[in-house]
């Protein structure tokens, strides 16, 4: 999946789709320096989060929608909470105006405040950007594999 992801990333930067900013922030999770007031957030949110989310609003030149990430959260605390504890978020649907947003973007949101489910996340993404052919491996076929080897042409393994 790390390859499939990369690969993917790269391309839709080179098609434009992406901004390297962008996939810069999340391959790196960046953090806000000053992340300010959490508000209404602070009663579910864990307190090292917040300059994570605010770091995204960063990203207001390549995706302008950013911009007000903090303030909707905000707003919307109780119904950011729901999604927050869901068991598996980057299927629920995003409150507010994030139901609507872009695959790149719920990617991104994801990784600042659900790391632990971002694998699950990237395989959708890629599998929709590129097919599932990148995401889903054939099973291994170890006599197919050594009827292709000869002296001359060993077998590695990595594990």
């Amino acid at each position: 999946l790390t390859i499939a992801t990369q690969l993917c990333l790269k391309v839709l930067v080179r098609q434009g789709e992406l901004s390297q900013d962008a996939v810069a922030a999340l391959v790196l999770g960046r953090m806000a320096s000053e992340a300010g007031n959490m508000g209404p957030l602070s009663d579910w949110m864990p307190e090292a989060l917040w300059p994570k989310v605010k770091a995204l609003e960063e990203l207001k030149e390549s995706i302008p929608a950013m911009e007000t990430l903090g303030e909707d959260m905000q707003t919307d605390s109780e119904d950011w909470q729901q999604w927050f504890d869901s068991e598996k978020p980057e299927v629920t649907p995003m409150p507010g105006k994030w139901k609507k947003g872009e695959a790149f973007e719920s990617l991104l949101i994801l990784r600042a405040l659900r790391p632990d489910r971002v694998t699950a996340a990237l395989a959708a993404f890629v599998s929709s950007k590129m097919g599932e052919g990148y995401v889903v491996e054939d099973p291994f076929d170890m006599s197919a594999t050594y009827d292709e080897s000869s002296p001359a042409t060993p077998i590695f393994f990595v594990l």
